[in-house]
């Protein structure tokens, strides 16, 4: 087990996501930063979508109650091992009675703490991904226990692995939605830089306004999924994300990558971002 003896801002039990029930209304979930997710499991020789602990922001204070192996993955994140601290992206060996805390994600927003073999919490509908919706709490709390199995004198061979760094201005790579012609004719969202205003698991608000054609246009409610990019009636530009609602009534005019999600989950409040076109994209 891992025991919570003190928990961080928004800490959550993460894996790939829950797929195949988005017909029932169920939300995708899953990893913020699915790179940095996935490089704690091929750090362990683990399954890719063994489930981590993901810390937001600022992290807590966790006991490892069986000895085991793990990893820290994500940006630069100040972290200690029983008071010594240690380093992202690299293997350690904990003990039983040893404690890791995790005390800020220095040069993002999200970090992975991940064990060999996984947390082996309960599933629901296939998936290990905290949500409200199916689990009834919206994070760990203080005295939460996260099973794991027990492992020591294993050899994993592995090489220094490399992560993209987060950028200073991230640049978010898209495709025209399928209401993109809503938009106003005169707008270069090349030329456009943003503000992230906000943000949550859901979706990152970014301003200025980017205005449709004409304002009271709308679209009947229809499929969304994380990386659409909604425009509101008074022209905020939402990114979902994957907590993202399966359904919405905003006009969809972009689609952000798979790595721009990534490289959007790592992004501060009042960061300033670019757009650019993906490669491939069809204007």
């Amino acid at each position: 087990m891992l025991e919570i003896v003190r928990s961080g801002l928004w800490d959550t039990i993460q894996d790939r996501g829950r797929y195949g029930y988005r017909g029932i209304g169920v939300a995708l979930s899953g990893a913020m930063d699915q790179e940095a997710f996935a490089l704690a499991n091929k750090l362990l020789e683990n399954a890719p979508d063994a489930a981590a602990l993901e810390v937001c922001q600022n992290g807590g204070v966790y006991l490892f109650n069986a000895p085991t192996y793990f990893v820290l993955c994500g940006p630069a994140t100040e972290a200690l091992l029983d008071d010594h601290s240690i380093a992202i992206n690299t293997l350690y060996q904990a003990k039983k009675g040893s404690v890791l805390s995790v005390r800020r994600v220095v040069n993002g927003v999200y970090a992975y703490v991940a064990v060999k073999g996984g947390f082996d919490t309960d599933q629901k509908l296939k998936s290990r991904s905290m949500h409200p919706a199916l689990y009834g709490v919206q994070k760990l709390k203080q005295g939460d226990q996260l099973p794991y199995r027990a492992y020591e004198n294993l050899e994993i061979e592995t090489d220094q692995p490399s992560i993209s760094e987060v950028q200073q201005e991230p640049i978010l790579e898209a495709i025209p939605g399928p209401e993109f012609h809503h938009l106003h004719p005169s707008i270069d969202f090349s030329a456009l830089k943003f503000r992230l205003s906000d943000h949550n698991r859901m979706g990152y608000r970014l301003l200025p306004s980017v205005h449709l054609k004409r304002s009271t246009e709308s679209i009947r409610s229809a499929a969304v999924f994380p990386g659409i990019v909604q425009l509101t009636p008074s022209g905020e530009c939402i990114v979902l994300h994957r907590d993202a609602q399966v359904s919405g009534g905003y006009p969809r005019i972009l689609i952000v990558t798979d790595e721009s999600l990534n490289r959007l989950a790592q992004t501060k409040k009042g960061a300033s971002l670019g757009m650019k076109w993906a490669r491939g994209a069809d204007l």
